[in-house]
């Protein structure tokens, strides 16, 4: 019911939009430091319109072992446009991590993403960065990240059963740069990530993907990571409107 009346507004004022919801096996934020290695659950609602997008992703922890941590609420507005054969996507959040009604964990973000589609043969470039901003008195310490990566939808070369079309392996590898500063780290390069995902159709608006990742750390950067190599995985049950 809440689908098809979110749906039916949507269409209406010619909006379009996703609700998602996932579950990760560790709480592994992306500046690349383990808040937890407890799984959470998390939903993100997503509404669309000329390139503007204004959404909710809020989260929590499973197990209940550790009160609190995992519980996470980002309102985010953004704004995706190509130019010059470029891809942009500028988005600022708040970063609800107590809560509401209090401030002292908070933080605001500013985001900047670009990707060079077709700018080199066989995987698509990007880079982008982040700004973090104290709120309260015990808000992380303010600072920027940096990221560099490449993205490849691998074709498998097989059909999945009950799917239409090859099946797609997406490939995604970065590494993570911090400038100092933000969350009391170091300056200088911390982490690399790849990851791997695949999309299942389930029906014309629902897609599942489940998802692997590995992090290494690079250095010894403070909060950011703690020293060891993650694998995480998960999965996301998105819905169209």
């Amino acid at each position: 019911m809440v689908t098809l009346c979110l749906g039916l507004a949507a269409e209406a004022q010619g909006f379009s939009g996703t609700i998602s919801v996932g579950v990760d096996s560790e709480y592994l934020v992306r500046p690349g430091f383990v808040v937890h290695n407890h799984p959470i659950s998390w939903t993100n609602v997503r509404l669309e319109h000329d390139g503007w997008y204004v959404g909710a992703w809020g989260s929590i922890g499973l197990d209940g072992q550790i009160e609190d941590f995992g519980e996470e609420v980002d309102i985010t507005l953004g704004k995706k446009f190509s130019l010059a054969g470029f891809r942009f996507d500028l988005s600022g959040s708040y970063f609800v991590l107590s809560e509401f009604g209090e401030w002292a964990n908070d933080l605001y973000v500013f985001d900047a993403r670009v990707e060079a589609p077709d700018k080199v043969p066989f995987v698509t470039p990007w880079a982008a960065v982040r700004y973090f901003g104290s709120v309260g008195e015990k808000s992380p310490a303010a600072g920027w990240f940096g990221w560099v990566g490449v993205q490849r939808a691998q074709p498998l070369g097989f059909q999945l059963p009950f799917q239409e079309g090859e099946a797609v392996l997406n490939l995604d590898a970065w590494a993570a740069f911090s400038a100092g500063g933000a969350f009391r780290g170091d300056a200088g390069p911390v982490y690399t990530r790849l990851r791997a995902s695949t999309v299942i159709v389930i029906d014309e608006a629902t897609t599942f993907s489940p998802y692997i990742a590995w992090q290494a750390p690079i250095q010894d950067a403070g909060r950011y990571v703690d020293g060891d190599h993650h694998v995480v995985y998960g999965f996301s049950v998105t819905r169209s409107f």
